[in-house]
């Protein structure tokens, strides 16, 4: 598939421009809230980011003819791409759709429900933009299909076009293969899926997030219900040496948790930081409870947002 990154200018504090793609103004929220954008101290080195770990396992659940289960242990390979494209839209790989979308698979799960093994494959679209320019509030349609294992092939059911939308600029972000999904069993029919994505601005900057999915098993049908950021990395882009110009040097990784709640509710999610961010006097410093996010859901707009006190 081809990249999707695209550069447009994006004004960052301390009257510094940098090119960048929907990641940029990822960034430009993220290092606010982290106070990571000030350039007026000189760069550091921080130490590799901490992995990300899971929430608590939930209790099991009695009944497994609905219960929702993570993962598959099985031998068949997940359906291909193309094969997903085709069974969804009858597109071919990063195809442009009668209507003018692009459309690209995005990212593959694999879990149990309903007593079967089930893959999910999430697929998004974008829009021309407008004179062929995207604009920032451009964002990516989601929409999936679900597999099930029968006869030890995967059975493609009915898309669903409505599970809502990410990303900006015209793109969807990148799905960060190198981190794991995490999952929290809200009910045993109902399940938060959490998938680590991407976005890279020219330069390098690189911004980490994780893009949430609930799952209702009642008529099988998933919703993107929020993104969650988890980190900024200015490490491509940071130069150092006497005869350069100072430019950010921050890096930072977020680890997520799910915060248990009341069986049936849709659990806080907290963010704790490690790595580097800039104090109020702009100087580096390592990055501490003081910037640990929590988000919440809100029932009246269907999506996880930032509840942290400022």
């Amino acid at each position: 598939m081809t990249s999707r990154t695209t550069p447009i200018p994006t004004s960052f504090p301390a009257a510094r421009r940098i090119d960048a793609s929907r990641a940029a103004i990822l960034a430009l929220s993220l290092c606010a809230a982290l106070a990571a954008c000030d350039r007026s101290a000189a760069p550091t080195t921080v130490a590799p980011p901490a992995a990300t770990v899971d929430a608590p396992a939930a209790a099991p659940v009695a009944d497994a003819s609905v219960a929702w289960m993570p993962g598959v242990d099985t031998t068949v390979p997940s359906p291909a791409a193309e094969a997903v494209l085709a069974a969804a839209y009858g597109a071919k790989a990063d195809a442009a759709l009668p209507d003018g979308r692009q459309a690209a698979f995005w990212r593959g799960y694999a879990y149990r429900a309903g007593g079967q093994a089930r893959y999910t494959a999430f697929v998004d679209t974008v829009a021309p933009g407008e004179n062929g320019m995207p604009q920032p509030e451009d964002q990516a349609e989601l929409a999936q299909i679900t597999y099930t294992l029968r006869d030890g092939a995967w059975q493609a059911g009915t898309p669903q076009t409505d599970v809502g939308r990410f990303g900006g600029m015209g793109r969807a972000p990148e799905a960060d293969a190198g981190r794991v999904e995490l999952t929290y069993t809200v009910a045993p029919d109902k399940a938060l899926l959490a998938l680590p994505s991407a976005t890279v601005a020219t330069g390098g900057v690189r911004v980490r997030a994780y893009e949430l999915f609930l799952y209702a098993g009642a008529d099988g049908a998933w919703r993107h219900v929020g993104t969650v950021q988890s980190g900024v990395d200015y490490s491509a882009s940071c130069r150092q040496g006497p005869s350069t110009p100072d430019t950010e040097c921050v890096r930072n990784s977020g680890s997520l948790r799910f915060d248990a709640s009341a069986a049936g509710a849709m659990p806080d999610i907290t963010v704790n930081f490690t790595g580097s961010t800039r104090g109020d006097d702009g100087a580096i410093r390592p990055a501490g409870s003081a910037d640990t996010r929590t988000y919440r859901y809100d029932a009246a707009t269907a999506t996880y947002a930032d509840s942290t006190a400022r």
